[in-house]
């Protein structure tokens, strides 16, 4: 075979495989998400010379909400002072502007092989998955101990309210797979949403829970709009609002983590922070509307919003560790601003009015309810699942 055809064989392979990495990269390595992210970036290069291909581009405005999400945190260092933590910020979020680029130039994937990429990913975290229920098997007592204290149950991402937004993924992936009946016994993937589904419950993460069942929902209410059969919708939001009850009642693991969270706002309100992750986190909100109050229209910056959250924790509450604000709302309101918080929530709502696909609204919502109580797009993990899923699922395909 001459040099070429071997050359454009691994150039159509490799954004197959490079998607690959960043499955198992979000899973359980952060050195495999960088090399999926540059491997994107070197299978669009023999593209980018071509104006077709950037054509392609402008006819999907959509791929450009995540890198103007970027550009947007990044304008603040026309006022952040400190650029060398603004930088490693701007680092974090680097794939928010280079994936949505570089997925966008690339030729249409086959759907067939597109969607088994998906099955992989579920299957990939199923595996993982199992590997987390036989740990905690083995080493309930010690986990169940833990879980008392607002630890997380152990996990390859080493990140468990990211692996919780995984697991949820997956299950709704899960559910999306069996519609289209892909493969010849699609009920396997029926079978794995529901051990996803259980295993999510068990895992305990708090994040994973909540988007799944504004996601389940919010498909639900589509659905009953769309169908008008009300119902079974009816009943099936009966069901939706019922599970979580019953997981409170048969699951240890999930029982554990309400039972602490209630315990944690009472100490909260009762002005005891200590050492509990909950309560820490809800201090961090109200230092961040603190920062907030300095500067409420332009924001004091990303690059010196630790530096102003620091100098509140030293002076009003030295015994607890410095905590960036544990939301994506409340940090951008925080660093950039009513003006800045405005601009980011039209940039990332827009793309869920525009397009009505349904896996992608479940998408959308996940991560919009993950930015609640996380910085989703300051954490690698957080920055390349929104970038490369959201890319992903807006990819044009050809039969």
């Amino acid at each position: 075979m001459p040099i070429r055809s071997y050359f454009l064989l691994f150039q159509k392979g490799l954004p197959f495989l490079a998607a690959l990495l960043m499955f198992v990269g979000l899973i359980a390595s952060k050195a495999l998400i960088a090399i999926a992210s540059v491997a994107f970036v070197l299978a669009a290069l023999p593209y980018v010379f071509k104006a077709k291909n950037w054509q392609r581009l402008q006819q999907q405005p959509l791929f450009w909400s995540p890198a103007l999400l970027f550009i947007l945190m990044a304008s603040t260092a026309l006022y952040s002072e400190n650029k060398v933590e603004l930088m490693d910020r701007v680092r974090v979020m680097l794939p928010l502007l280079l994936l949505p680029i570089s997925m966008a130039i690339l030729p249409p994937w086959p759907k067939q092989q597109w969607r088994w990429l998906l099955a992989s990913f579920v299957l990939i975290m199923s595996i993982a998955v199992a590997a987390v229920l036989i740990n905690y098997g083995l080493n309930y007592t010690a986990i169940q101990a833990s879980l008392k204290h607002s630890k997380g149950m152990p996990n390859p991402a080493n990140d468990h309210v990211r692996f919780s937004l995984l697991i949820c993924w997956a299950t709704i992936l899960s559910g999306q797979l069996f519609v289209w009946r892909l493969g010849r016994w699609p009920w396997i993937w029926l079978l794995l949403g529901s051990f996803l589904f259980l295993a999510m419950h068990i895992f305990g993460a708090r994040s994973g829970i909540l988007a799944f069942y504004f996601a389940s929902f919010y498909l639900l209410l589509r659905w009953l709009w769309q169908t008008k059969r009300f119902l079974i919708g009816s009943l099936g939001l009966l069901a939706c609002l019922s599970l979580p009850f019953l997981a409170y009642k048969t699951i240890p693991s999930f029982r554990e983590k309400i039972l602490l969270t209630e315990k944690n706002i009472r100490l909260y309100q009762a002005g005891h922070i200590g050492n509990y992750s909950d309560t820490q986190r809800m201090l961090s909100f109200q230092v961040a509307l603190e920062v907030w109050a300095k500067s409420p229209i332009l924001g004091v910056g990303l690059g010196d919003l630790k530096d102003e959250q620091k100098l509140i924790y030293q002076k009003d509450y030295p015994e607890q560790r410095v905590m960036a604000p544990h939301s994506q709302y409340i940090s951008s309101l925080a660093a950039m601003g009513v003006l800045g918080l405005l601009l980011f929530l039209g940039l990332f709502s827009w793309p869920f009015f525009t397009e009505k696909t349904a896996i992608f609204q479940l998408f959308w919502l996940l991560i919009a309810v993950s930015f609640l109580s996380e910085n989703t797009l300051f954490i690698t993990i957080g920055a390349n699942l929104y970038a490369f899923f959201y890319c992903y699922l807006l990819l044009p395909k050809k039969p």
